[in-house]
């Protein structure tokens, strides 16, 4: 059976980690070691899985807590594949205040030739927000399940589950349906309304609309994911529960043009204020002028529906420092991109 998303909301602990990686079939029993000793760091709270007797065999999975996570992974990923396994995988928690998990740091190092001929260590990474786990989440660590067998088989599958170049490529596929969609009934939009139809013109044309409309909703939900909105990780689906009237009109409009664009001092009664950043870019600059676009909700419309919200709720988002020799195994966006001011 696939695993559910929602079973992901249980890793609180070293326990249930190394339970969630037993169903997944990595059934070596866990045991602790003095990974300072190891060169791995500090890691107190530890449980060290390992099927086989050499660095070149079986699995070593390393499962562990820290409250003082490394601000690049890499560094970490980089003494996994030194000192603990040839193709290591290791599950790192994080707690919060109450000393249950937040969040759930998987890394997959492994070995990469440079155009020169010499060798780095390359690390994929998955940051699962462990109370709001996504579909994309659960697919990648139901991807994780030992095969067993041939080594060099069982390790390139692990290496399939975290090829973000892959995970971007269905995400854009999947999009490209969400957006033609957008794109017509904002062109049926201008064929019945004129004054919609000037605003349309005036920016460009439909295509030109709705490229901007799912970039605005794309770059939302990078804010959401790090807590910039209202401190909302859902804040768009939220928006959507709560509406009185059409989605895009009485939402998103206000939120891109009215509050994201705008100063927070500036920003007229009613709408959000500091909680919601103000982003001085020209991203939420509004093209069409005053004219408010009645876009259907069915476009937007999440579960049970299959609109662009349920479909980007699937997905993992996260905001990259670039570091060198790091990849999200997510849909990733550099926090070079458009900078807030509050």
């Amino acid at each position: 059976m696939p695993l559910d998303r929602h079973r992901l909301r249980a890793l609180t602990d070293l326990d249930a980690a190394a339970g969630l990686l037993r169903e997944l079939g990595y059934v070596a029993p866990p045991r602790r070691i003095d990974t300072a000793s190891l060169r791995l760091g500090d890691f107190p709270r530890n449980y060290l899985l390992q099927d086989g007797n050499s660095s070149a065999a079986g699995y070593r999975v390393l499962v562990a807590e820290t409250r003082n996570p490394p601000r690049q992974w890499a560094s970490l990923g980089r003494l996994l594949a030194q000192n603990l396994h040839d193709r290591p995988l290791a599950m790192i928690g994080v707690p919060g205040a109450d000393g249950a998990w937040d969040r759930v740091v998987l890394l997959r190092p492994r070995m990469v030739r440079t155009p020169g001929g010499a060798y780095r260590t390359r690390t994929a990474r998955l940051e699962v927000a462990r109370n709001h786990p996504t579909r994309h989440d659960a697919e990648v660590i139901e991807q994780l399940r030992w095969r067993g067998g041939d080594f060099q088989d069982a390790h390139q599958a692990l290496d399939a589950a975290f090829d973000a170049e892959a995970v971007a490529k269905r995400f854009f596929v999947g999009l490209r349906g969400h957006f033609d969609r957008l794109e017509e009934a904002i062109h049926t939009l201008g064929r019945s309304d004129t004054a919609a139809l000037a605003g349309i013109t005036q920016a460009g044309g439909s295509q030109r609309v709705a490229i901007r409309i799912v970039s605005q909703v794309l770059f939302c939900y990078f804010l959401q994911r790090k807590g910039l909105l209202a401190g909302d990780r859902d804040y768009l689906l939220s928006r959507w529960r709560r509406k009185s009237g059409p989605y895009y009109a009485r939402e998103l409009e206000p939120l891109f043009y009215q509050t994201l664009a705008v100063p927070v001092a500036q920003r007229g009664a009613g709408l959000p204020g500091a909680e919601v950043p103000f982003l001085n870019g020209g991203l939420f600059e509004r093209p069409y002028g005053d004219v408010s676009l009645n876009v259907p909700d069915a476009v937007f419309a999440p579960e049970p529906g299959d609109g662009l919200l349920e479909y980007l709720s699937r997905w993992t988002f996260t905001i990259s420092e670039e570091a060198p020799d790091e990849v999200d195994v997510a849909l990733t966006r550099s926090c070079s991109g458009a900078s807030s001011k509050t």
